[in-house]
């Protein structure tokens, strides 16, 4: 009797067991997938946010290549404040290290940060900018100006290396031997290369280009309106001035000024608005440093020398153009045996019109402000360094091009 009772008994208690095991792994599943439920609802609130961080920077990179003064527009810091995208929100940032206006330094690099937030989740994205220098087109050619260019009839220009370009018209009237591009054609003429017509436009440096170069260079005396039988260079000049980059500052005090019989090594920045420079025989200029140009004159200029027939001769105009302190070829001597080319070599930058007369030679890159008229027989032979390698200041705005490896995720 008892262990019947007894055997009943445990039957119970098995059976209840059985049954509470069972209520415990329901509840369990049922928490598990609550679990599970808010883990899934997590992780996609932090992709979505992860989203709209990535968001924000694309946001960011697109405003930088579509506002040339971006710099200048936007801080040093907090660029948007949780604004909407989606079912949440983002901050776009934008900073530089040293903690100036990002306007100070053109070459600085950026860092754009993203913080994406949807719901309780947050991410912030990170990635740095750096700033590539783009040489200007105009670089790209041999002579580049922003008016009529005009050959005469009869006469010819020779560009090897690389085309003659203009932003407005090409007047054909002799003949281009060589390239040419164009925004539109006109005269009877012979281009004997490739014509681009139209020929899309090209940009000039920025106009504080010559102020730049002011700033480097030492004063000539004022006024001066003729340099003849004159050595000028980083080391030594004709006025008793030295500069350590041959750059010399010249106003002519609204009066023409002429170069001749002279060898220039360095820069020489000509202030004669209205007025002209005239450059005739023999002349030998070229900059005493790669990255600066020959020439940068607020003026217009005459290219008037007869590079086929003349020399520079020390021996006939009784000068030693190499002297210590203006070397030639990395030498210099005091005799009077040497020769140099009649020509110009580097980038010449003139704001107002330009004339080729003779048979003048230039060996690099002419930029023209204004119109452009070619007579005799002239030459320009690109030098290609000019443009792999741009003079100071002969740069487009630099493009911001992210920096491989630097894309990271903010913790705090």
């Amino acid at each position: 009797m008892h262990l019947h009772y007894r055997r009943r008994g445990s039957m119970y208690v098995m059976v209840l067991g059985c049954t509470m095991l069972v209520t415990v792994i329901g509840l369990s599943a049922l928490a598990l997938t609550r679990v599970e439920r808010r883990t899934a609802e997590g992780t996609g609130s932090l992709i979505q946010a992860r989203l709209y961080a990535m968001s924000a920077i694309e946001i960011g990179l697109h405003r930088i290549q579509n506002d040339v003064d971006w710099r200048t527009t936007y801080p040093n810091g907090v660029w948007e404040t949780d604004q909407p995208i989606g079912t949440g929100t983002y901050t776009l940032m934008g900073t530089d290290s040293d903690g100036l206006p990002l306007d100070n330094d053109e070459m600085d690099p950026l860092v754009l940060t993203g913080i994406g937030i949807q719901g309780e989740a947050v991410y912030s994205l990170q990635v740095t900018l750096v700033a590539e220098e783009t040489p200007l087109e105009a670089l790209n050619t041999c002579l580049h100006a922003a008016g009529e260019i005009q050959v005469k009839a009869g006469d010819s220009v020779t560009v090897t290396g690389a085309p003659l370009s203009t932003n407005g018209n090409l007047r054909k009237d002799g003949i281009v031997y060589g390239d040419a591009q164009a925004a539109t054609l006109s005269g009877g003429g012979t281009i004997t290369g490739t014509a681009t017509i139209p020929a899309p436009p090209k940009d000039f440096p920025d106009p504080g280009v010559l102020d730049t170069y002011r700033a480097l260079a030492t004063a000539a005396p004022l006024g001066i309106t003729s340099i003849e039988g004159s050595v000028i260079g980083p080391g030594f000049t004709t006025w008793g001035i030295t500069n350590p980059d041959g750059v010399y500052y010249i106003d002519t005090t609204g009066k023409d000024i002429s170069i001749k019989e002279s060898r220039i090594y360095g820069t020489l920045v000509v202030n004669a608005p209205g007025k002209k420079l005239v450059l005739e025989d023999p002349v030998f200029i070229h900059p005493a440093r790669a990255d600066y140009p020959a020439l940068i004159v607020n003026g217009n200029v005459e290219f008037k020398y007869k590079s086929d027939v003349t020399v520079l001769s020390e021996f006939t105009y009784l000068t030693n153009y190499n002297p210590i302190g203006v070397p030639y070829e990395g030498a210099s001597d005091p005799d009077l045996g040497d020769n140099y080319p009649n020509e110009v070599r580097g980038l010449v930058h003139v704001f107002g019109t330009i004339t080729f007369i003779e048979s003048a030679r230039v060996r690099g890159v002419v930029l023209a402000e204004s119109t452009v008229v070619c007579d005799k027989a002239n030459e320009i032979v690109h030098d290609p360094a000019l443009y792999t390698n741009p003079p100071m200041g002969y740069t487009a705005p630099p493009a911001m091009k992210i920096s491989p490896g630097t894309w990271q995720r903010v913790v705090d």
